[in-house]
């Protein structure tokens, strides 16, 4: 049976056919304002509803507790208890971190673990070369897909985007070194009159066949308690 936990979403959960799976790495990616850390909160808030512990990991200072609290409803501050909140201040303090949830794997109360995101200071890091920046992306990766793998565990990341040179074509942050680690990446479009669509661009699993909802894509809207269809 596959193991699978809702997004708390329905626009994705139908991307998904229920939800995202356990065992590898879900990526979410996409420009800024597109729905992304909304969808880390739902998903977060839905998997301590159902009585486990998020770990969530914030790079770029988007978790806002005005914003959680609207999405969550009345139980906000029990829900906010039962998230380890991580705070990452730099590249390095990014890779320390991420090492260190080996700490955390073998604990049954926690069933989810979040970042957001995984690109913004492998995008903004200035003091270390390229080749050492990539190979200590490859460590983070290998460590995260081993918690999951090893643990049964869900993974969900969010990303930055960047468009490729001569291509109409935007790329999560990271290139290959991100996509060929991820067995799922769906993408967050917003055009100029912010209409959002959510497109399933990868899903490779042992478990279930979903080649046929490749590049599906389904409108959704931002409203007050989160992401909803736009039909």
């Amino acid at each position: 049976m596959v193991d699978i936990i809702s997004t708390g979403c329905g626009v994705s959960d139908e991307l998904l056919k229920g939800g995202i799976e356990a065992g590898f790495i879900n990526t979410i990616y996409g420009p800024g304002s597109s729905g992304k850390t909304t969808l880390c909160m739902q998903a977060a808030i839905d998997c301590i509803k159902e009585g486990f512990k998020v770990v969530y990991m914030d790079t770029e200072n988007g978790f806002n507790p005005e914003r959680f609290s609207q999405l969550a409803g009345e139980k906000f501050k029990e829900i906010l208890e039962k998230i380890i909140f991580i705070k990452i201040n730099s590249y390095e303090d990014q890779y320390k971190k991420i090492k260190s949830l080996n700490k955390l794997k073998k604990e049954n109360s926690i069933r989810l673990f979040i970042i957001d995101t995984i690109g913004n200071y492998y995008r903004s890091e200035q003091s270390i070369d390229a080749k050492e920046k990539n190979a200590m992306m490859l460590e983070q990766l290998g460590t995260i897909r081993g918690i999951a793998k090893e643990n049964n565990k869900f993974i969900l990341m969010a990303n930055q985007v960047y468009s490729k040179l001569n291509e109409n074509k935007i790329e999560p942050v990271g290139g290959k070194i991100i996509t060929n680690f991820n067995n799922c990446l769906i993408e967050f479009t917003m055009d100029d009159e912010k209409k959002r669509e959510m497109i399933l661009r990868k899903y490779t699993s042992y478990n279930r066949e979903m080649d046929n909802n490749i590049s599906m894509g389904i409108k959704f809207k931002i409203v007050e308690k989160g992401i909803v269809y736009d039909k």
